[in-house]
């Protein structure tokens, strides 16, 4: 339940799978008050958009803050659920943050500095960077999880990993973004030699490694990487499980790693993979076209017992979202992040404004 009585008294703020009960005055947030008390609380964006930090409000009331819809949707407060880093208590709480049947193995938040040993622009305004792991040492994350970037006089990004933890390297996607300092740097400037100073892991989108079940993989643009990163471990895991891979791209010259797709099907032969080209153009007519949500219901999606893991711009997801549900994949087997491209003072601005369409974006810049 959410209120916006004012701030009156101190409350109690009982953190479940912590197992410690805070005090709060109720003038910052639940995430705030959790990571001011050095508990390591599941989180993200930090400011309503991604959703890493959805939680259950098992007992009293809290003032929500604006967020993106994306992050919690309207069933999502009916159930009781909430963001902790918009949710501020104005009576005695308890909140537990979700998945705790399920959760990433414990990998504590770190900051790295790490080397760049590879460049490579797979597109006209795609690069692929890969950082060396220190073999003493290694970035430990779950497939499907996200890192900040971090370059000296630029604003660090969040991007999400392509590889996964055990692999000799760290591979982000990043796309160069109109106007986006960062991106554009990384884009046009970085070498390799360079360091990166990487800062997480954070998200909400990874592997669920206790499913057994069939596993639909749905990625807009350099969305591939989490994605691809997630179908990998999940077919490592299971090899013979059902799995479906869509791509959905403006055009030809937006496509990218098809040849590693196709290796992957030849690895994984019940892994079934589509490029789909949102414009029609000059493309194969092997091609799917239309947008993602479009493709899917003639797509025969394995939905019994299924899990899906989006990653793209956020019409995207909601709409394939709602699709999927329409399929009978409930929301709480779907599994997105979204970052925004703008600061994220405006993006919640744009939330509190009742914008629909927010700037969020998977690769940001």
């Amino acid at each position: 339940m959410t209120t916006d009585q004012s701030v009156s008294r101190r409350f109690n703020v009982t953190l479940t799978q912590a197992g410690v009960t805070l005090a709060s005055d109720g003038s910052e947030t639940i995430l705030d008050l959790a990571q001011r008390n050095d508990i390591d609380y599941p989180c993200g964006c930090e400011s309503g958009v991604c959703g890493a930090c959805k939680s259950v409000l098992l007992q009293g009331q809290v003032e929500m803050l604006p967020h993106s819809p994306l992050a919690l949707s309207d069933a999502d407060r009916q159930r009781g659920m909430v963001l902790a880093c918009r949710a501020m208590a104005r009576a005695d709480i308890e909140i537990a943050w979700l998945d705790a049947d399920d959760p990433p193995p414990p990998q504590p938040r770190r900051r790295m500095m790490l080397t760049v040993t590879a460049v490579d622009r797979l597109t006209h305004d795609i690069v692929r960077i890969r950082l060396a792991q220190p073999e003493d040492d290694p970035f430990q994350f779950t497939s499907g999880q996200s890192a900040n970037l971090c370059i000296e006089g630029l604003p660090s990004r969040p991007y999400s990993m392509a590889s996964q933890s055990s692999d000799p390297y760290v591979e982000f996607h990043v796309r160069k973004v109109p106007g986006g300092r960062l991106s554009t740097y990384l884009f046009d400037k970085l070498s390799t030699g360079d360091a990166i100073e990487i800062d997480g892991p954070f998200g909400a989108s990874y592997l669920r490694a206790a499913h057994d079940g069939p596993i639909i993989c749905l990625a807009g643009g350099s969305g591939l990487a989490p994605v691809l990163s997630v179908l990998t471990a999940a077919l490592r895991q299971i090899p013979d499980r059902a799995a479906i891979l869509l791509h959905g791209v403006r055009d030809e010259a937006d496509v990218y790693y098809e040849r590693e797709v196709a290796m992957l099907q030849v690895t994984y032969p019940t892994l079934r993979a589509a490029t789909v080209l949102s414009r029609c153009g000059a493309g194969s007519r092997s091609r799917l076209y239309g947008n993602l949500a479009d493709v899917l219901e003639a797509f025969d999606l394995p939905v019994a017992n299924a899990k899906a893991y989006l990653a793209g711009p956020p019409i995207m997801v909601e709409t394939c979202m709602s699709k999927l549900h329409a399929l009978k994949v409930e929301r709480e087997n779907c599994h997105a992040d979204a970052f925004v491209q703008a600061s994220t003072d405006s993006a919640i601005d744009a939330v509190a404004d009742g914008v629909e369409r927010l700037a969020v974006i998977l690769d940001q810049g």
